[in-house]
């Protein structure tokens, strides 16, 4: 037990945050949330081979609790996506063949943290579908949004997505 004890103790855990702009109009269902988020270098800051992300924590400040489809590719998505920020999201096939990890946020995932300049936020944190390991050849990690609620989102900057990294021993 005792060495079980010491591995989770000596563990380190990074996070890398996300800051999309996002549009201050109405989302309809299916519109893509922001444009496709390239986290740049995350890959060498990293152990190879031994980091892993595996969730992502959602903040919301707006408090408006949306739905959202997260997609993660380790290939930028740009030419197989015929969308944009609060645009209906379309893939090719071949976009899908490049997805490497999924991330679901359904409404009830959110809860309340309380009050911040007297607007309510809302906070969910989901695990991925499969979480992204580490390797060597790729150096950027990419993500796309799709929003399945009707949502009005107050400022530009009221989501942000937290990647939670266990970065191994």
């Amino acid at each position: 037990m005792g060495n079980q004890d010491t591995a989770i103790r000596t563990r380190r855990r990074g996070i890398v945050q996300v800051v999309p702009t996002i549009s201050t109009g109405i989302y309809t269902p299916g519109d893509q949330f922001g444009g496709i988020d390239t986290l740049q270098f995350i890959v060498p800051t990293l152990e190879q081979d031994q980091s892993v992300i595996d969730s992502i924590v959602v903040i919301d400040k707006d408090n408006e609790r949306s739905h959202l489809d997260i997609f993660f590719y380790d290939t930028d998505p740009s030419a197989t996506i015929s969308s944009s920020d609060n645009v209906l999201f379309a893939m090719t096939d071949a976009g899908s063949d490049l997805v490497i990890s999924t991330a679901r946020v359904f409404p009830s995932c959110y809860i309340p943290a309380g009050l911040s300049s007297g607007a309510v936020q809302a906070i969910a944190q989901v695990t991925l579908s499969k979480p992204i390991k580490a390797k060597a050849d790729v150096r950027d990690i990419y993500m796309a949004v799709i929003i399945r609620t009707a949502s009005t989102y107050t400022a530009s900057s009221d989501i942000r997505y937290k990647l939670h990294i266990d970065q191994g021993k």
